[in-house]
């Protein structure tokens, strides 16, 4: 692995791992979200209006693939 992606410690290789485990708290996060959003009978629309997004946003944060802090802040 120190061939291909570099030695620990080094930039790349701390984004190399680091991804793995940014897109599995990303994932738990959509789902807290969608669990949330579920319990307050809020439709996909209406979170994204609630955070100033689009739908497609809103479900792309419930899916674990756009998770942007600044965007979820929004909605609190």
């Amino acid at each position: 692995m120190d061939r291909d992606i570099g030695p620990a410690g080094t930039p790349r290789r701390d984004k190399f791992e680091r991804k793995p485990a940014d897109e599995f708290h990303a994932c738990h996060i959509g789902e807290a979200v969608k669990k949330a959003r579920l319990a307050l009978t809020l439709t996909q629309e209406k979170l994204g209006q609630g955070m100033g997004v689009q739908r497609s946003q809103a479900c792309w944060i419930e899916s674990g693939k756009g998770i942007a802090i600044a965007s979820m802040m929004r909605g609190v």
